[in-house]
């Protein structure tokens, strides 16, 4: 995953500090993403598929092909969806992502909690 977001990255032609205000996070951050001394967090991930215009999957590591079809588009196709349900994914994109945003983002505190919890009774 690290080279993924590196060449990605490089071959947008951007450099940590554009990266860094595009996506509202420092540039430590990024450079730890890329070298791999950070894991990347689910909305961060979205964010740099989203950026980068890829998918999770590809971002991930997973698949070795940039698909440049939506997500919906990818969707549909791999689960045999009716165009009525790919018109639906696309009128609520914004709501379906917003909300597995903040799931993530919930999911994220309850991690950070979890830790915060297990360094105090060690």
């Amino acid at each position: 995953m690290n080279n993924v977001l590196k060449e990605l990255r490089q071959k947008k032609g951007c450099k940590h500090k554009e990266m860094s205000e595009a996506l509202g996070v420092s540039v430590s951050q990024l450079s730890d993403y890329e070298n791999g001394r950070k894991k990347l967090g689910m909305s961060m991930a979205i964010k740099l598929a989203d950026f980068y215009n890829v998918s999770l999957d590809y971002i991930m590591g997973r698949e070795t092909d940039i698909d440049n079809r939506s997500d919906i588009e990818r969707l549909t196709a791999e689960n045999n969806l009716t165009g009525a349900d790919e018109e639906f994914l696309k009128q609520n994109q914004d709501q379906l992502v917003q909300l597995l945003k903040k799931k993530q983002d919930e999911i994220d505190e309850l991690k950070r909690e979890n830790l915060e919890l297990r360094a105090k009774y060690e």
